[in-house]
């Protein structure tokens, strides 16, 4: 509910209730108090606007506000004896005013409560009841208490299939707009792989004119293709990513079985590895994604110390979930890329290449596991630690 249309509603229901009071005859013997009631109607009412500014009141906190509405305005009526009068058009202010609540069934109950607290106080007596003046306006009240629903509710209806309307087209340009800052990744990514297999292959083919030996600019060449190909597959699984096989594994052995992998590469970068790996239940997960997600973290590690350094690995499990930290002595990351580090294209190899896909796949891999993915790094040249979290296995 908005809380300038309330203030305004209520600035008129005052008004009109003011209006009612002073022109009236039989209100004058009740001047004093009926002062004092309207000028706490008024902080009530500003109290309910300030509030409200704040942050959204809760649906029944504006619904017993209305209940407020409705008694100030039973209270004149019932002081100045106005039941006969035309002053019922006063509830029809608060049902009409109660279109601003959120849900259907509240602007309802003020609807009815408004109809009721009216048929009691202008109820003629026993042998009148059937007064046709007197139904016309209660049976006006009660089908402006439905109309009023009614039409608040189609509002609603039709503003939500707006804004769903408008969240799908947005998140279509949303996904246009990354596709094309996919292709443009993907363009440039394998320009410098495709370049370097065509200058090889020139020169594999002056090696063979001359009759030289043409292993190394095939090797060359295969090295490029392997590399636009692992490009490509990113670029594919980050698009559509597979759906995981989940079964318990045993987490440990699987990043024990990267960092073997890679010893060669650390060896070549003279980068010392600790492992700190306790023995812990298996983990819930897939193994072929869970070893794509450690090579990831390992490479990444190793590319953040070119010059050496020292990686330290280390399992742990708390809280029935299990702790994989990775902490480099690497080049860090600024504190400005932080918080966007996961996102798709983001990377902090700059001239090394990489195209930013790698930390996505890794998140989203995590976060089908029902893990976390986490990094901390003190900035610049201080290195940085991710930290995957994976639940083990009941």
């Amino acid at each position: 509910m908005h809380a300038k249309y309330a203030l305004l509603f209520r600035v008129v229901l005052g008004e009109t209730l003011l209006l009612q009071v002073v022109h009236h005859p039989k209100a004058g013997p009740h001047a004093l108090w009926l002062g004092a009631l309207f000028l706490l109607y008024a902080a009530a009412a500003v109290g309910l606007f300030v509030a409200g500014r704040k942050a959204p009141l809760h649906p029944w906190v504006s619904l017993w506000s209305f209940m407020l509405d409705i008694a100030m305005t039973s209270v004149v009526m019932w002081a100045g004896d106005l039941g006969a009068t035309d002053f019922y058009v006063a509830y029809f202010l608060v049902i009409l005013a109660s279109c601003f609540l959120d849900r259907l069934m509240l602007s309802f109950i003020v609807g009815g409560v408004a109809s009721v607290v009216y048929a009691a106080l202008a109820f003629p007596g026993p042998d009148a009841w059937l007064d046709p003046f007197y139904m016309l306006r209660v049976s006006l009240l009660l089908v402006s208490s439905f109309f009023a629903g009614y039409m608040a509710d189609q509002s609603r209806r039709i503003t939500r299939e707006l804004e769903a309307r408008f969240e799908e087209r947005l998140a279509w340009m949303q996904r246009l707009s990354l596709v094309g800052r996919a292709m443009a990744g993907i363009l440039h990514e394998t320009k410098t792989p495709l370049a370097s297999i065509l200058i090889n292959v020139e020169s594999a083919r002056e090696m063979l004119k001359r009759g030289g030996d043409v292993s190394e600019p095939l090797d060359t060449i295969e090295e490029e293709a392997q590399r636009a190909a692992e490009i490509l597959s990113d670029f594919l699984q980050f698009s559509r990513p597979a759906e995981l096989a989940i079964k318990p594994v045993r987490a440990q052995d699987l990043l024990r079985k990267v960092l073997d992998n890679a010893r060669g590469r650390l060896k070549d970068r003279g980068i010392v590895l600790e492992l700190e790996a306790a023995e812990i239940p298996p983990v819930a997960g897939s193994e072929r994604h869970l070893v794509q997600v450690f090579t990831n973290l390992v490479n990444n590690a190793i590319d953040a110390m070119p010059l050496g350094g020292r990686l330290t690995a280390a399992v742990r499990s708390r809280g029935g979930k299990a702790e994989f930290r990775l902490t480099d002595t690497g080049i860090g990351i600024p504190a400005e890329r932080l918080a966007g580090l996961f996102e798709p294209f983001a990377t902090t190899k700059g001239e090394q290449g990489g195209h930013g896909l790698g930390l996505s796949i890794a998140r989203w891999i995590v976060e089908q596991h029902s893990g976390e993915l986490r990094v901390e790094s003190e900035g610049v040249n201080r290195g940085s630690t991710f930290t995957v979290v994976l639940p083990l296995v009941a």
